[in-house]
């Protein structure tokens, strides 16, 4: 959310989604044991996960659904225009 300083209204929100499957995916069986298994390897796989390009994605869909400043020529040109990037992102970790 981007809000004004002087007036405290809001210029600019966006609202996303991003999943990321951390799941451990291991066959592991089934009761307790194979419960217990599955767990560890969630953990384990959601510890190791490497978020930053992650991050990076969400800074780029964020700022590229920005208006524009007061340096570009499209400055006040786009008041009207709404961008919906209701699309979900999924990232499966490796």
């Amino acid at each position: 959310m981007l809000k004004s300083t002087t007036t405290g209204r809001v210029l600019w929100k966006y609202d996303g989604l991003i999943r990321v499957d951390t799941s451990g995916d291991s066959g592991g069986g089934g009761g307790l044991a194979g419960l217990l298994v599955k767990v560890v390897a969630t953990a384990i796989k959601t510890a190791a996960t490497d978020y930053v390009p992650i991050a990076k994605q969400v800074n780029l869909i964020t700022m590229s659904s920005m208006p524009y400043g007061k340096y570009n020529p499209n400055f006040d040109k786009d008041r009207d225009a709404q961008i919906i990037l209701k699309q979900q992102h999924e990232w499966a970790s490796k």
